[in-house]
């Protein structure tokens, strides 16, 4: 039985009954029209990249060995997944992001329990209008990804809550296992859930080697899954040795101080959902006692989520996925409560701020449908590439480039294979040469020394620095003395607007 009390359209309950369900209407119809508007989002940024790197093994190159790349196994699984189901085309991705988002709103219509389904689905309508507004950019990221499985996990830690089977955590450490091969952050919301739900169902010491059996089990199925995936590809080594060296110094990068990320959640699309959950904190202490466990474990979920952020420290807009995801649940569920408070004044304010939500969905979709992504470069590329040879240049054509310029999505779209397995030039050209990058770059100039690729692309986008230019390559003297020698320049291109990365084509001498 659930927690929280179920409660029935009754004469007291009729406007909250409504209100509830009108907003949520308001919400879905906002959903609508921003699914329509998102059909045709082309593929771009970081999720072309994970497209390539499934096209690469499928061609026989090993990740972690051959690929050089500081993602996650859970990342090319659920890529894998993903294009096995949809296929590997932007219609692919769009499909599967509409999918996360149906399982995001029946997942928190779920959690929010039987007499609040309105609850949880104007949270998972609120949410998904969230991630949607951030456009291209933030469709097919992994944090969004990792979010929607945590929101799985929170599920099956409210069933526990609510029938104390242990099954219920093999689930949620599954789904969290699954979240933490693709960021290891996941780890941490289902371990504080967890130990929050035991402690508020006082569960006896003879049940908590039976729960703790249950939560590694259900870690030790995704673990099995990642483990098989590297055996088959003989990539253990390499990805332990990725994981030691690679993995951090690129956590290391492009990190921006406290005060920074405060001011990009400040100025995010949720800006007004954070100021509409800082006036729910006053509802909150004095409804204090009345709030259901569920809404308990979603407060966990929303102090993760914000740990995420923070630890990843770089203050990206899709690294505050799951945040979003159990804020706006936490939100709506505190005003639910509130709704029903004996005092007048409380459950006025209950209805202003449930009001006030009705201000998010035109402004999230005036963000979406004006957030248009620069094809120029890429479509520029790709006609560039289709004149020096198209298919022919399989093999010999290599990039030099951080996810702006479009280079991997280019060779994705043409199904190119790489001279080599270098999908990013950020280590290739530091600011700061650390023995991580001087290996690699001795790695890189030996492959292609010894089978110089025919064309070679260069980037304008020079990252961590976030500008535009050409002058990295001197961080490097080797590879601009090894360039001057071995190719010439045959071609620049120059955006229309000097916000958008161009590129410079090399040819072999």
């Amino acid at each position: 039985m659930s927690t929280t009390a179920a409660i029935q359209p009754t004469a007291s309950t009729v406007p909250k009954f409504w209100t509830l369900r009108g907003c949520a209407c308001v919400f879905a119809i906002a959903l609508f029209v921003s699914l329509f508007a998102a059909r045709h989002i082309p593929l771009v940024h970081d999720a072309p990249l994970m497209n390539y790197v499934v096209f690469l093994m499928s061609k026989g190159m090993i990740p972690y060995r051959e690929i050089v790349d500081m993602n996650m196994p859970g990342t090319y699984l659920l890529q894998m997944a993903q294009i096995h189901a949809f296929g590997p085309s932007n219609s692919g991705l769009i499909a599967w992001d509409f999918l996360t988002i149906a399982i995001v709103i029946l997942a928190s219509a779920r959690i929010a329990g039987s007499g609040h389904r309105a609850t949880g689905v104007l949270a998972g309508c609120a949410s998904s209008l969230i991630h949607l507004s951030g456009g291209p950019w933030d469709i097919g990221q992994r944090d969004w990804n990792l979010a929607v499985l945590l929101l799985i996990a929170c599920v099956f830690l409210v069933e526990f809550g609510r029938s104390g089977r242990c099954i219920w955590v093999f689930g949620a450490f599954l789904a969290a296992g699954s979240a933490t091969s693709i960021k290891p952050t996941g780890i941490l919301f289902p371990v504080a859930a967890l130990v929050l739900v035991s402690w508020k169902r006082r569960t006896p010491r003879s049940e908590v080697t039976q729960i703790v059996i249950s939560a590694v089990a259900g870690l030790l199925l995704p673990a099995a899954v990642v483990t098989a995936f590297l055996v088959s590809h003989r990539a253990i080594g390499s990805f332990v040795s990725v994981l030691k060296s690679l993995v951090p110094y690129y956590a290391s990068l492009a990190h921006v101080s406290i005060t920074n990320m405060a001011w990009h959640l400040l100025s995010a699309p949720e800006k007004l959902l954070l100021l509409i959950a800082l006036a729910c904190f006053p509802l909150c202490i004095i409804e204090r006692g009345r709030h259901g466990l569920e809404w308990l474990i979603v407060s966990v979920g929303v102090g993760c989520g914000a740990a995420s952020y923070l630890l990843q420290a770089k203050g990206w807009a899709y690294h505050r996925a799951p945040l979003s995801i159990f804020l706006c649940l936490w939100v709506m569920m505190a005003i639910d409560t509130a709704l029903d408070a004996r005092l007048h004044s409380v459950r006025t304010a209950a209805l202003a701020l449930i009001m006030s939500t009705l201000l998010l969905p035109p402004m999230l979709l005036v963000l979406e449908l004006n957030r248009n992504y620069p094809l120029d470069t890429i479509q520029s590329l790709e006609h560039d590439m289709q004149s020096m040879g198209g298919s022919r240049l399989s093999g010999h054509v290599q990039c030099l480039d951080m996810t702006l310029g479009g280079c991997i999505n280019v060779l994705n779209r043409l199904h190119l294979v790489q001279s080599t397995g270098f999908l990013y030039d950020f280590y290739l050209f530091p600011d700061r040469p650390t023995p991580v990058t001087a290996a690699l770059q001795t790695r890189f100039l030996s492959e292609v020394t010894a089978a110089p690729p025919r064309v070679l692309i260069l980037s304008q986008h020079i990252w961590p620095d976030e500008r535009l230019g050409y002058d990295e390559v001197r961080r490097w003297p080797a590879f601009e003395a090894y360039l001057a020698l071995h190719y010439r320049l045959a071609r620049e291109y120059m955006p229309p607007s000097r916000f958008i990365a161009g590129y410079r084509i090399y040819l072999l001498r």
